[in-house]
């Protein structure tokens, strides 16, 4: 679904991403030694128009910024936000400070909105909103990418594959395509125990090559060819309660800015390029920039609050045993993928714009 916004958004970015990923064939699951393989991934562009890829973020990220650059988009680099000094309440202009991070230099400007798509940590939601809202979920998580060598690929294979054999940890690998893998481990911990966490990725592979993860052999087999400086640590935090309201005046959060969700679906970019799409299609429809602000959020909400909701169900379902009464907490898969991937394009304004805002 992230793949159909981006299909809408522009379509020579969409078939670079294509070029540059992985069309995922199924996940290999491997749950307390069992092995289930499900390929209904294989199926997926024929039911739903698009494949099942796996990208790394970044490439991703890459594909977009070229493309802004070559539309001669303006983009200003080396910036960091100070400070929101107006919203643009009653409007006025939004007004902004920002800080150049290699010179002591000041920068204000107006604006008559402001995306505000500055991630998890979001400036603006805690300078603006006056919230940080983050909560710890009670895992930290590794994560590394490695060149896509075959001593490498030999240890993930073709597919993904998710492997559970203990209550606390588990495994992730993913084949990103012809240059990238990544490979992941998780362990879950009482959000309120004081735990060691790894401070860095040193300290992380040092944990993963230890008695904790023996019985994760492949992990450690990749852990020992990842450089540390590769290696990177996080205390998975989430916007928990979801915000009620992502707006402020003519300020509008997006993205993991406005709802940020641990990537136990792996949800967060998907969200993004969907927020991104409906952004643009609120704002082409709608006579005034407040109102597409009201009719990208009431559009949005609904759908990202499912999504939210599917993501907590799915993190506290992992590492239980598919024994006796224990299915019964287990999501229907078949209802998230068609709730994920059943949605098309973006939501058009009802009424008929008198003056476009492009």
């Amino acid at each position: 679904h992230g793949l159909d916004a981006l299909y809408n958004i522009d379509k020579e970015c969409y078939e670079k991403a294509i070029l540059s990923g992985n069309e995922a064939k199924g996940v290999i699951y491997d749950i307390y030694g069992k092995l289930k393989p499900d390929l209904e991934a294989s199926t997926y562009k024929e039911k739903w128009g698009h494949p099942l890829l796996l990208i790394s973020w970044s490439v991703i990220h890459e594909i977009l910024m070229n493309k802004a650059l070559d539309l001669d988009i303006p983009i200003k680099f080396g910036y960091r936000l100070n400070k929101v000094v107006s919203d643009g309440e009653g409007g006025e202009k939004v007004r902004v400070k920002f800080d150049h991070q290699e010179s002591s230099s000041m920068r204000e400007a107006e604006h008559d909105v402001l995306i505000a798509a500055d991630g998890i940590n979001s400036m603006v939601r805690k300078d603006l909103f006056g919230l940080d809202g983050l909560k710890l979920q009670g895992r930290w998580l590794v994560r590394a990418v490695l060149p896509a060598e075959k001593r490498f690929v030999d240890v993930v294979g073709d597919s993904s594959k998710l492997t559970i054999r203990d209550e606390k940890r588990a495994s992730l690998f993913h084949n990103l395509g012809e240059k990238w893998l990544t490979w992941i481990v998780y362990t879950k911990f009482p959000p309120e125990a004081d735990i060691y966490i790894p401070r860095d990725g040193a300290e992380a592979r040092d944990v993963i090559l230890g008695k904790d993860f023996e019985k994760y052999p492949e992990v450690q087999q990749l852990a020992r060819e990842t450089p540390p400086e590769e290696i990177f640590v996080s205390n998975l935090k989430q916007l928990e309660p979801m915000l009620e309201d992502w707006r402020k005046g003519s300020v509008m959060l997006t993205g993991d800015a406005a709802h940020a969700m641990t990537p136990t679906l792996g949800q967060g970019a998907n969200m993004a390029l969907e927020d991104a799409l409906q952004m643009a299609v609120s704002m082409e429809g709608c006579s005034t920039a407040s109102d597409a602000l009201e009719h990208f959020q009431t559009v949005r909400k609904p759908r990202v609050r499912k999504v939210f909701e599917y993501n907590l169900q799915y993190a506290k379902d992992a590492n239980k045993e598919e024994e006796g009464d224990k299915k019964k907490t287990f999501l229907d898969m078949n209802e998230v993928t068609n709730f994920l991937f059943g949605n098309k394009g973006a939501v058009k304004p009802q009424v008929e714009a008198k003056t476009s805002t492009k």
